[in-house]
């Protein structure tokens, strides 16, 4: 039977507010949006790093205020061309990764980097060489060592700045990888001004080839100057009946992540993703 979406799926990216305080502040601000599931950015719990007390900390403030930590934020550039950079970069991640399961997060996103000597997640021409594959699967063959111990999967998202940038990229990299990685299905990365009219096609290609592999999609828009997230969900481009039909028939359900909003859209973009309960 498809899934209906129910408020039980809903989740939020945690740094659609400014960073709090503490963990505890966060998780009610959270829960008075009638949201009970979260994607952890450490920064926006007050928190630069995640050691044992962190971990306490931020399970033991969530618990109280009823929402899950469903996933957490590990990204580093890991294709970065600073090669002690990103060697930091994947110490903190393989840190995040042994502790998620502290927190009940079942995923530990990551982000597949670029050549861009600045930015992680701006295009740069050298993603598309053979050497900034190979360097992304390394990266990832070593943090899914730590990622099988501890349990969790680490999620990859297409990206158009990053060295995965389609779905057909993403689903080479399951195959090379093997078990241990999921995908966050972001259709508002997939979208464009340029490709718009055929997004039915992009998003349905998405879908079939990563559909068993997916562990949450991003409700995300993307609008008519180019830049995701810009704003309020649903009055951009990214047709939301399609992307919600496709979810409702995955082999399992997974979490609907409100992202890159400002905080004052939450409420109306919680309101209109529980509009598309949709029966395929």
């Amino acid at each position: 039977m498809p899934h209906v979406l129910a408020e039980r799926d809903l989740a939020v990216f945690s740094r659609t507010w400014p960073p709090a305080p503490d963990p505890s502040r966060l998780a009610e601000t959270i829960a008075a949006h009638g949201i009970a599931q979260a994607h952890l950015n450490l920064a926006s719990a007050g928190l630069d790093r995640l050691d044992s007390a962190g971990a306490a900390a931020v399970r033991a403030a969530f618990d109280r205020a009823g929402v899950a930590v469903i996933s957490i934020s590990a990204t580093y550039n890991m294709i970065d061309p600073d090669l002690p950079r990103r060697r930091r970069g994947a110490r903190a991640a393989a840190q995040i990764v042994r502790r998620a399961p502290a927190l009940g997060a079942e995923t530990v996103s990551l982000c597949t980097g670029s050549r861009h000597p600045d930015d992680k997640w701006a295009f740069h021409p050298g993603n598309a060489e053979p050497d900034a594959y190979a360097d992304l699967l390394t990266e990832l063959r070593q943090l899914l060592r730590a990622a099988r111990r501890a349990g969790v999967v680490l999620g990859i998202e297409p990206d158009p700045g990053n060295v995965i940038d389609t779905a057909a990229a993403a689903d080479r990299l399951l195959r090379d990888a093997g078990g241990g990685v999921g995908v966050i299905l972001d259709p508002g990365n997939l979208v464009t001004p340029g490709n718009a009219h055929r997004q039915a096609s992009i998003i349905d290609e998405a879908f079939d080839l990563l559909g068993p592999r997916i562990v949450a999609v991003h409700a995300k828009d993307a609008h008519p100057h180019g830049t995701p997230g810009a704003g309020a969900l649903g009055t951009g481009l990214v047709d939301f009946d399609h992307v919600f039909r496709r979810w409702a028939l995955l082999p399992r359900r997974v979490p609907v992540v409100l992202h890159d909003l400002r905080a004052e859209d939450v409420p109306d973009a919680r309101a209109f993703v529980l509009s598309h309960r949709i029966t395929p």
